[in-house]
């Protein structure tokens, strides 16, 4: 059984794929695919996705013409098995444990939706995700009526915000 799709879009990539790909497969949640969108890259990406396919039979390779992310994730969401989906850019790594504390949590509570925190490197710098919603665990009502109108319309919707698919993991459809 495959409990997490794990869905990466890309698009010239190959900088930082590796990266990417390197924490994925490295993840302490075993019962995982990864499903690589590549968007049509012009750059050898394609060719390390095929790479790392060889050496992890969970990896899923899919490419398209350049549709752009959103059309990327959602022919991923297509291809997905998983009984949860998360998202990871090609710029992104994670926390070895990440997906198996979220998927953990999810399953221990009935979770529908998990997020979780993030580090922000650049610059040789380090800065811990700002975030203006306290964590806990939210009803649906106090989702829509809190959360939701707090994000689309007010000025908390800015880079502070850690508004972002790597942070979110939720139960597929």
């Amino acid at each position: 059984m495959i409990n997490v799709s794990i869905i990466v879009p890309l698009y010239n990539a190959k900088d930082y794929l590796s990266d990417c790909l390197d924490s994925l497969i490295n993840q302490s949640l075993n019962e995982i695919e990864i499903i690589l969108v590549n968007d049509g890259s012009t750059d050898n990406s394609l060719e390390i996705c095929y790479e790392y396919k060889n050496k992890d039979s969970r990896i899923i390779v899919i490419s398209t013409n350049n549709l752009g992310p959103a059309a990327a994730r959602n022919i991923g969401i297509d291809n997905a098995r998983g009984e949860y989906i998360g998202f990871v850019d090609s710029d992104d790594w994670v926390d070895e444990n990440m997906y198996l504390t979220l998927f953990s949590k999810a399953k221990k509570l009935d979770l529908d939706i998990v997020s979780c925190n993030f580090l922000r490197k650049y610059n040789d710098k380090t800065v811990k995700n700002k975030s203006n919603f306290n964590s806990g665990f939210y009803k649906y009502d106090d989702m829509k009526s809190y959360i939701h109108s707090e994000l689309i319309c007010s000025d908390k919707l800015t880079i502070d915000v850690p508004f972002n698919m790597v942070t979110k993991f939720s139960r597929s459809l």
